[in-house]
């Protein structure tokens, strides 16, 4: 377990990303081959390897497997370049670094297994970040940072992420707060000067493009109720009420919901109080 801790100036710094860019999802794309889960959306895993792993020289697996091991090295890996850096120019640093490996692979990889599909992950983030700054704005860095992931838990002053171990206090740098397409598990980057990074995967599915008229259609009439009455944030009692159907249903209804990522349930005394996510709000709104 990593734990963040916050002093009162740290949760004035909390900032929103757009992207780690080009070469950092590149980098993720390649330590996702030791991934027994697809990375995309709508990509089966199987599939999506096996086209990326035969455009590869032979020790990108080494690479790979070195990065799934190591999660500071590729959180540093991704913390290390301006996000407008290109994956040639990248490549071209490493080169000078020394380190051709990584290099090697960087190219191919993202010419295979990201580039093709680069405006479209674009498009994902841009609709991350601004469902996430609506929840910051209307939540607070509480609520911000209460949905970022499973295994990310706020516990204020403190923020613990199930991956990594270490106490790190933020010393009023703040935190800087970027979504990754090709990524599965948070990942943090405390430098020794500059704001710590937090690294998440994306909720906003790569593929996902719904129009608001047929959110029924996609999920249900019923479910499509449930996500407009948590809106506004409602109990499971008044789910209930409001769709006309038993505490029971909504309960079940809203737990195929939660249980996607697009509601977020939460104990207040002997209620259950039911609110949207950022992909919730998101696709309520697309």
């Amino acid at each position: 377990m990593r734990r963040l801790h916050f002093s009162a100036g740290d949760l004035t710094r909390v900032r929103l990303r757009g992207t780690v860019g080009p070469f950092a999802e590149t980098v993720l794309a390649l330590r996702g081959l030791r991934s027994a889960r697809s990375l995309l959306d709508g990509v089966p895993s199987g599939e999506w390897r096996r086209r990326l792993g035969a455009a590869l020289p032979r020790r990108a697996q080494a690479v790979a497997a070195w990065l799934a091991e190591d999660d500071a090295a590729t959180a540093a890996l991704c913390a290390l370049l301006r996000p407008a850096t290109t994956v040639p120019q990248a490549s071209a640093l490493l080169r000078e670094a020394g380190a051709d490996q990584l290099a090697e692979v960087l190219g191919p990889a993202w010419r295979t297994g990201v580039a093709p599909r680069w405006a479209g992950l674009q498009a994902s983030l841009d609709a991350e970040r601004a469902a996430r700054s609506r929840t910051l704005a209307e939540g607070g860095v509480a609520a911000l940072l209460g949905t970022l992931h499973a295994s990310v838990r706020w516990l204020e002053p403190v923020l613990e992420i199930g991956t990594g171990t270490g106490h790190h206090h933020l010393g009023g740098r703040g935190l800087d707060v970027v979504p990754v397409v090709f990524g599965r598990d948070p990942l943090v980057h405390v430098p020794a000067e500059g704001p710590p990074l937090l690294i998440h995967p994306a909720s906003w599915p790569a593929t996902l493009t719904v129009a608001g008229a047929g959110l029924a259609h996609l999920i249900g009439q019923t479910r499509a109720g449930v996500l407009s009455a948590a809106a506004d944030g409602c109990t499971t009692t008044e789910l209930a009420r409001r769709l006309r159907i038993s505490p029971a249903g909504a309960s079940q209804h809203a737990t195929v919901l939660r249980r996607a990522g697009l509601i977020l349930s939460t104990r207040k005394g002997n209620a259950m109080l039911h609110t949207l996510t950022p992909l919730g709000s998101a696709l309520l709104e697309a």
